[in-house]
């Protein structure tokens, strides 16, 4: 694991412009850290509020409390067949502007939301091409995706990564630290073969929940008095946010003292913090109901109640992925969490079926496509137009649109919850089933400072050709707050990727 995801970075010191005088270092009235630690006040309310100096707030952010999200989406395997002509027809033709490149397949069903999108072509991970003895190509692939680096090769144990997946890191960091009873909501669909998060000591999980029965009575079961919607609060979580809005008093309190210390834009920078704290105390002040005048924090209403979710059966993936992206929002609104890892499917799984509407729609019955696995459509098998892996490829699409509709749908602060909600869209292919030219999207988070409705170009077609894939990884863990120069241990430490964020 690096160590340049720990908090000795200096990062974590003062930031440019922001200069005090030792005597003033040393008194212990108001700690950076111990700040951030008290404003963690456990699961279910507390933002991501980034450490004074250097991580002051922007205008939109502390308009919002300070709040950041983040929703790892899998759109599993890559895009059939090599070259520029097939990803400008299944992801993205770039013309002279960002507004006149062409959608294709797996993008078409986001273009209502391409003004709030980042379009990425060409990233690849650290790859070992001779894979000299480790997993198969599917396994090795999923491990690449949110690392950014080739497998450990460690002799009769594959299928370990060299470091651990950025969802998961910051789940054990920024999510332990802010939503310790949620750290990350990991949900899926037949998705029990395969996954890309990877862990501290480089193993796969494979926890991620597909019962949406399961996983909303975890969640919500506590939250209100009932399943209504317009159920009042229970009177346990009252008294919890009653205790967290005193605790936000004394932070005030403290930071208003600090804020006499200092002046010019010094003092304005911490203003900001002072509005995040204000507009949190009003949050919680006001029960559970949401910024903005946004949708009231409860519980989903899940229906119907009886739909089958265990694999291999899967006629109703359409709608439990509806139920979980409902689930998703939810958790969110609440506070319960700030992480989400959703792994619909698997690249190599052979277990799970596509059974399900608009998948099947096109599988001619009696044939051998009846019943086949993710996986296999991605192969072709004999299906030379791809019909049945692109129906599959955009109906993941489409789940990602419907879930950015329901963020945007609720507003927050200025905004709306999308723009402190950033949802990043992977493969962990490029060309058919080769390990560079990733094709990736992101939806989202504005608020926090990423720079959107833009197409960057990172690299050229070809093996050793395109930027490496922790450049990203380095900007998501930025953007949460987590202050790295580079991931994993194969990384040369080039920083974050150019202009994807302010």
């Amino acid at each position: 694991m690096s160590s340049s995801g720990r908090n000795n970075s200096p990062a974590y010191g003062n930031g440019p412009g922001v200069s005090h005088p030792k005597a003033l270092q040393r008194r212990e009235h108001l700690s950076r850290r111990s700040l951030l630690r008290t404003l963690a006040l456990g699961a279910g309310v507390a933002p991501v509020l980034p450490n004074l100096g250097r991580h002051f707030l922007s205008p939109a952010q502390a308009a919002t409390g300070g709040i950041r999200r983040m929703i790892f989406v899998n759109n599993p395997n890559g895009i059939p067949g090599t070259g520029e002509d097939m990803f400008n027809h299944w992801f993205y033709k770039p013309g002279p502007t960002f507004k006149t490149g062409q959608f294709g397949h797996i993008l078409a069903p986001l273009e209502r939301h391409r003004d709030e999108m980042v379009v990425m072509q060409n990233l690849e991970p650290y790859h070992l091409y001779d894979t000299q003895g480790g997993s198969d190509s599917h396994t090795c692939a999923m491990i690449e995706a949110l690392t950014g680096n080739f497998e450990a090769l460690t002799p009769g144990v594959p299928g370990r990564g060299r470091v651990a997946s950025v969802d998961w890191h910051l789940s054990q960091t920024v999510g332990k630290m802010l939503t310790p009873q949620f750290p990350m909501l990991m949900t899926g669909v037949q998705c029990g073969g395969e996954s890309s998060t990877i862990l501290e000591n480089g193993e796969r999980y494979f926890g991620h929940n597909m019962n949406p029965y399961d996983l909303y009575q975890k969640l919500f079961a506590n939250l209100v008095q009932s399943g209504d919607m317009n159920a009042g609060p229970d009177p346990k979580l009252l008294a919890r946010l009653a205790r967290r809005k005193s605790a936000l008093d004394y932070v005030a309190k403290d930071l208003t003292e600090f804020q006499k210390r200092l002046s010019g834009s010094e003092r304005a920078r911490a203003e900001l913090q002072l509005e995040s704290i204000r507009t949190l105390e009003q949050r919680l002040g006001s029960g559970v109901t949401m910024p903005g005048g946004g949708a009231r924090c409860g519980k989903p209403v899940l229906t119907p109640q009886s739909l089958e979710w265990k694999p291999p059966n899967s006629r109703n993936v359409a709608e439990l992925a509806v139920m979980m992206n409902d689930i998703v929002v939810s958790a969110l609104s609440c506070g319960l969490t700030n992480l989400v890892s959703m792994q619909n499917y698997g690249g190599g799984d052979h277990q799970s079926t596509c059974n399900f509407a608009p998948v099947n729609t096109t599988i001619v019955p009696g044939t051998s496509y009846q019943g086949q696995s993710w996986h296999a459509l991605s192969h072709g098998d004999g299906d030379p137009t791809g019909a049945f892996f692109k129906a599959a490829k955009v109906w993941v699409s489409t789940m990602v649109a419907d879930l950015a509709d329901k963020l945007k749908a609720i507003p927050e602060g200025d905004g709306t919850m999308l723009d402190n909600t950033l949802i990043l869209m992977y493969q962990e292919y490029g060309c058919g089933h080769d390990h560079f030219a990733y094709q990736l999207a992101t939806v989202g988070g504005k608020n926090m400072g990423v720079k959107v409705g833009r197409y960057l170009k990172c690299g050229d077609i070809g093996p050793g050709k395109g930027m490496k894939v922790p450049r990203l990884l380095v900007s998501l863990l930025n953007l949460m707050g987590v202050p790295v120069e580079k991931w994993g241990p194969l990384d040369t430490g080039s920083g974050p990727l150019p202009t994807f964020a302010a």
